[in-house]
């Protein structure tokens, strides 16, 4: 028996693929031995343009500041993504999806100090990358929605970041038709991305 296509299925009960969502995010970094995280924000979206595809986008910043003793240090790292996905469907409740997407990874620096601002420096700086993710989405109740997708980042030539396997999981509790609540962690090498927030579906 065919099932209906993802368009229609995510109203009836399918995983859904027309959404925006909006929350806070956190940023932990593991380089050269040293820990430490940011935190920020993020918004992204997504829309169903066929039956099977689906177009999406994000943005997410976090920052951490030091003080010291009349000096002060600020990054900031922002991440902005835009991709084409498509999906096939394993059953009426769940779906194989590939995803493909280009990223845009930048980073802000900014220092002052009171007593010698003269040394007051700022700076940003950007690199591009690629990310192809596999996996799956399924929705097992009509109120909670889970994926688990893994894949590779291709990265610009750098002297900070390399390339990485991804891995990412996530789930949504629906607690009406249209509005969730949602929690994802997102692996990298040596960067961990987690955000929470509440997603609109339509």
């Amino acid at each position: 028996m065919s099932h209906a296509p993802a368009i229609r299925r995510e109203k009836i009960e399918g995983p859904g693929y027309t959404w925006i969502e909006a929350g806070v995010a956190r940023l932990d970094v593991d380089l050269y031995d040293v820990g430490e995280h940011g935190n920020g924000g993020y918004a992204r979206g997504s829309v169903a343009v066929t039956g099977n595809l689906y177009v999406f986008g994000g943005y997410d910043r976090v920052s951490k500041q030091w003080n010291m003793q009349g000096e002060r240090l600020e990054i900031a790292i922002d991440q902005a993504e835009i991709g084409l996905g498509a999906s096939l469907s394993l059953s009426p409740r769940t779906d194989f999806i590939s995803e493909l997407s280009l990223l845009r990874l930048g980073a802000k620096l900014d220092y002052r100090d009171r007593e010698y601002p003269e040394d007051d420096f700022s700076g940003r700086d950007h690199l591009y990358a690629g990310k192809l993710m596999l996996g799956i989405r399924a929705r097992p109740v009509p109120n909670l929605e889970l994926w688990a997708k893994a894949g590779y980042l291709r990265v610009d030539d750098n002297l900070l970041v390399d390339h990485s396997m991804v891995g990412n999981v996530g789930l949504q509790y629906r607690f009406t038709p249209e509005w969730g609540l949602v929690g994802e962690a997102e692996f990298y090498e040596d960067v961990r991305f987690y955000r929470l927030g509440v997603r609109a579906s339509f």
